[in-house]
């Protein structure tokens, strides 16, 4: 399935839900530290996924964002500045979906931090300001 840019905006425009719903969930009383956790993973997953699709890359299933990045930097070396985010918020696929991944407050803050860092390096290069 070869992905084109069209494909793009639907990226950016589902990692701007999960970036929403970041804010949503972190405003409420509730402890959701994993679920805000798991959209900042879903968050810096789908910009990485954006900025590839629209570089040609042929769309596959994954979550590993180190692989994601790894086949990034095929387009744009530069992005292994996004190397500590990545290998920081890889092990969140899980903390919104199984009970064996608990996040405190300050994990899921450093990983919101993280996932705010590479939107804002890959809105760059994107030129979505």
């Amino acid at each position: 399935m070869r992905a084109n840019n069209s494909n793009c905006d639907d990226w950016i425009r589902r990692a701007e839900n999960d970036w929403k719903t970041i804010d949503k969930v972190t405003a409420t009383p509730a402890d959701l530290w994993e679920v805000a956790a798991f959209h900042a993973q879903q968050c810096a997953e789908k910009y990485l996924k954006a900025f590839l699709v629209r570089s040609g890359w042929q769309l596959k299933k994954t979550h590993d964002l180190i692989e994601l990045l790894a086949d990034a930097l095929a387009y744009d070396s530069t992005l292994s500045v996004l190397t500590p985010e990545c290998q920081e918020l890889n092990p969140l696929i899980i903390s919104g979906r199984y009970p064996v991944a608990w996040v405190n407050e300050q994990q899921c803050r450093s990983a919101i931090t993280a996932a705010g860092r590479i939107r804002t390096e890959i809105r760059k290069r994107m030129n979505y300001q």
